[in-house]
């Protein structure tokens, strides 16, 4: 893990006067996005269009194909997005470090390590955009994704994991009661596995929490996909 290449793409990304939804820049950004994935070694990067409410952005997804046939899909995925505290002002300096620069730079350096590292599950890298307006890119996605019948086996949503809070700690959130309850188990499990493993590899205090207000959400209402996930 190298903390020159997380801190390098937080900068780039901040260094955009806005990465608003509604802002020019928001496609630039996307680009960005693109271009790392693309150098970690991933030849299949695309950006996927979704249109509400009038305004449009794109998703920034990249697949890393497992080496076993049919096997599940998991999702670790992240907003790009970025406002100030009126949601509507596209134009005012929005640098978004930590929410949600660090989740996407978190993506990115996790691609490059496994680009390169043979797994047997596929494994989708996915920056959303429209996250501020209320989940706008990641319902976009899964309703595509439950369009043709596709899923996931895991999702793991990165938000504001360079923020933590004043005891350092890290928050594993899971499933409990949403709109999808048969998700919750299972979920509850993976957060499990996922606070172990961070108890288990780093000196950070470990916490649980439920999910909320964050691009998970969405996904485990449409796609009724088995959740966890780490935000800070």
């Amino acid at each position: 893990m190298s903390a020159d290449a997380l801190r390098n793409t937080v900068e780039e990304l901040a260094a955009f006067h806005t990465r608003h939804t509604f802002s020019p820049l928001v496609g630039p950004a996307a680009e960005e996005i693109v271009n790392r994935l693309t150098a970690a070694g991933y030849p299949d990067v695309v950006r996927r269009t979704w249109t509400n409410a009038g305004h449009s952005a794109d998703n920034v997804i990249c697949t890393k194909p497992g080496t076993a046939s049919g096997s599940p899909v998991v999702l670790l995925c992240a907003h790009y997005d970025c406002r100030m505290e009126d949601p509507d002002d596209a134009t005012a300096r929005a640098p978004g470090a930590d929410d949600n620069a660090g989740g996407v730079a978190a993506i990115i350096e996790i691609a490059r390590l496994l680009a390169t590292v043979p797994l047997p599950s596929t494994i989708r890298f996915v920056a959303f955009s429209g996250e501020e307006q209320g989940l706008w890119g990641s319902s976009a996605y899964a309703e595509a994704l439950h369009a043709v019948g596709d899923g996931a086996h895991r999702v793991v949503n990165l938000d504001m994991v360079g923020r933590p809070p004043a005891d350092g700690s890290v928050t594993v959130e899971r499933d409990l009661g949403n709109s999808v309850p048969g998700n919750d188990a299972a979920s509850q499990a993976f957060a499990a596995v996922m606070a172990r493993a961070a108890a288990d590899h780093t000196a950070l205090p470990v916490r649980l929490g439920p999910i909320y207000s964050s691009d998970y959400g969405y996904l485990a209402d449409v796609t009724r996909l088995t959740l966890a996930t780490l935000p800070a």
